[in-house]
C-alpha cells in the first residue's frame, strides 16, 4: 500500500535569515543532514487548499518564528 504524502510548509535557516520552503512531505530521520537548517516549531502540514498557494502567501499565514538569540548560525 503506497504511503500518503502530506505536504509541508516550513522555515530553514537561511544565510541572509529565516527562509521559507515547501517540501513533499514531513521532515524525518532521511532527512538528518538538514535538521540542524530547520527552524524549531515552524514546519506546518499543509490542507489541500493551502498546497496550491505562493511561498509568499504561505509566508503570510505562517510568518517566521522568532528565534533565541542564542541559536544556531552559520
Amino acid at each position: 500500500m503506497a504511503s500518503v504524502r502530506t505536504p509541508v510548509f516550513l522555515w530553514v535557516r537561511g544565510l541572509r535569515g529565516p527562509e521559507p520552503q515547501r517540501w513533499s512531505e514531513a521532515p524525518d530521520a532521511h532527512h538528518n543532514s538538514q535538521a540542524r537548517l530547520m527552524i524549531p516549531g515552524a514546519i506546518h502540514p499543509l490542507t489541500s487548499t493551502e498546497a496550491g498557494l505562493s511561498l509568499d502567501e504561505l509566508s503570510r499565514r505562517y510568518p517566521a518564528p522568532q528565534e533565541a538569540p542564542d541559536a544556531p548560525s552559520f
